[in-house]
């Protein structure tokens, strides 16, 4: 049983990373297309969306160490806020000159939102780890899976809202959401005080150890393959199969759903056989890259390339990545094993090195495909 504030936390916490899914991918149905027509390359286009996550990478780990001196409350609800300006202002940008000062002013605007979303992502899973010290894997399932569902409903959500009310319209809405769940957490949201951690200590100190340095690379890996089909897939589904748009949305949704649906459920049992965390994801790892070799397929298997096998893939493949939600328990369990107290500045530690990894890989797919 919960208390109204810890239920409150939950549910607020599951929204505002619902949120911050919808951050990441409301841009690509139509910024691409806007972007052309204030004379911006795609290159430049890449950028903007990558700078988002590059700001995660940065200063996830400078906000996993300082945590406990910034506090988590006043972290959170202040990422909260920066995210729902930042939102409303991108809707306004393409009111600005036309190419370099456009680029400019996006990627800005785009920065700072990383730097509210490290802030109250980082915040988040520390808070829910010290509330719930013997559920965090299906704590951090839970936040994911709500993760997962607001990188499925970005697109669409973005490209209706675009339809309805023109640029502005997806990111007013968005920012006014968002900004109504910071005021509400002001009253609602416990506050945490810590003790200062010495110095010594740092999100960084935590790699020596190599279980932790191998689950951070096994977060990367499943991270960065989330989204590494996104250009690919699409042309090969046009391509080989002559599927329209809509079916072809339809074909990308069934990763991320797999994703959503399996993280809270890895999480229960971890909990129930926590000697279990390393050969789950170790299986879901490897059940994931077979899927990759047969969603083309790989030229050596001599298979002629079908969707109905393709859909089992990127089945398989989701349910296979949603294992990275395991990744926290792992991290916690070793950092608390090698000595460190269990503490919200120590969960704060492991939140900034799990969010930094994490928009690493997704960092990693802008990267090489605007390579």
């Amino acid at each position: 049983k919960m208390s109204r504030k810890k239920l409150f936390t939950v549910i607020t916490f599951c929204i505002a990373n619902f949120f911050n899914g919808l951050f990441y991918s409301i841009l690509a149905p139509f910024f691409p297309t806007e972007a052309q027509k204030k004379e911006i390359s795609s290159t430049q286009v890449g950028l903007v969306f990558g700078s988002f996550e590059l700001v995660l990478i940065i200063v996830s780990p400078f906000y996993g160490n300082y945590l406990n001196k910034i506090g988590a409350k006043f972290m959170y609800i202040t990422g909260i806020f920066v995210c729902g300006v930042c939102s409303i202002l991108f809707g306004i940008i393409d009111k600005a000159p036309n190419g370099t000062p456009y680029f400019v002013l996006c990627l800005i605007v785009r920065m700072f939102e990383g730097l509210g979303a490290a802030a109250f992502g980082t915040a988040s899973f520390a808070i829910m780890a010290y509330n719930f010290p013997k559920h965090i894997a299906t704590m951090f399932g839970t936040l994911e899976m709500f993760t997962g569902l607001g990188l499925m409903a970005g697109p669409p959500i973005g490209g209706a809202l675009y339809e309805l009310g023109g640029f502005a319209s997806p990111f007013a809405t968005l920012g006014s959401f968002i900004l109504v769940i910071g005021l509400i957490s002001i009253f609602m949201l416990s506050p945490y005080r810590v003790n200062d951690l010495p110095r010594k200590d740092s999100v960084f100190k935590l790699l020596k150890y190599p279980v932790i340095t191998l689950t951070c690379l096994c977060l990367l890996a499943g991270s960065c393959s989330m989204g590494y089909l996104d250009v690919s897939l699409s042309v090969h589904l046009t391509k080989s199969f002559h599927l329209s748009p809509f079916w072809v949305g339809l074909v990308f949704l069934v990763e991320p759903l797999a994703y959503s649906i399996m993280s809270p459920i890895w999480g229960r049992i971890v909990e129930y056989k926590p000697k279990m965390s390393l050969y789950i994801i170790s299986f879901g790892y490897v059940m994931a890259g077979l899927s990759l070799f047969f969603i083309g397929p790989a030229p050596f298997f001599n298979i002629q390339s079908n969707l109905v096998l393709l859909i089992l893939c990127l089945i398989f493949g989701g349910l296979g990545i949603s294992t990275l939600t395991i990744t926290f328990q792992i991290i916690t369990e070793t950092t608390i094993a090698k000595g460190y107290p269990d503490t919200l500045s120590t969960y704060g530690l492991i939140s900034g090195l799990v969010n930094s990894f994490f928009s690493l890989g997704f960092f990693h797919n802008f990267f090489s495909h605007n390579i």
